[in-house]
């Protein structure tokens, strides 16, 4: 009961710090080369997570533009076009939505975008067990023997003939240590090379592997 409980409270988190990811008819955070860009929304009323979100890209060193939506309709707008619910700070990392700061989101959308050199050192160890020798992307996912979503996830692959590795950060040492630096706070999270997909989100983890594969 009190795994139970964990997990209730933990997908609620995972579920609100989920990345979105725009339809390919919108366009998204993108330059005139029509490269992916980062944006950040702000307000004047945003102080703790909107400065974490900045000080982070910096410390990466990527560009972003920041965009102050206080008395900006326009910024308002573009937001909820994005299909925004509100939350801020909100970053674009070309189609991905991010909805509040959560560094491992945002990592995982940067190595998306840019490649794996924007990580640390140890995020590129991590993330690059996500990929091949070639460097195409592997189906990874961190779970653990009493969780039901991922017996689901299990069986979806099984189902679909999708190859994956499942690492169990119970009883793995190293898996603990990657699911701890991807600030893993569910079961299960599956990534699929840098994209990271948290709980079972049975339709978006259809679109991702039609996407990728």
């Amino acid at each position: 009961m009190k795994k139970l409980l964990i997990l209730l409270v933990l997908a609620g988190v995972a579920y609100q710090y989920r990345a979105h990811w725009l339809p390919a008819s919108q366009q998204g955070a993108f330059d005139e080369q029509g490269k992916p860009k980062v944006m950040v929304f702000v307000n004047d009323q945003c102080k703790g997570p909107c400065s974490q979100a900045t000080d982070f890209l910096d410390r990466r060193e990527v560009m972003y533009e920041q965009v102050n939506v206080s008395q900006n309709p326009a910024a308002e707008q573009t937001m909820r076009d994005w299909g925004s619910p509100g939350m801020l700070p909100m970053i674009m990392v070309g189609k991905v939505r991010l909805d509040g700061y959560q560094r491992a989101q945002v990592d995982s959308a940067l190595a998306e975008a840019y490649g794996l050199e924007v990580l640390t050192s140890y995020g590129q160890k991590v993330m690059g067990a996500h990929f091949d020798e070639t460097g195409k992307p592997r189906v990874v996912m961190y779970g653990v023997s009493w969780c039901g979503y991922c017996a689901k996830a299990r069986e979806f692959f099984a189902d679909n003939n999708v190859a994956y590795t499942e690492l169990d950060p119970e009883k793995s040492a190293s898996a603990k240590e990657a699911y701890q630096w991807l600030e893993g706070n569910g079961y299960p999270l599956i990534y699929v090379g840098a994209r990271r997909i948290q709980g079972y989100p049975e339709g978006l983890l259809k679109q991702t592997l039609a996407e990728m594969f």
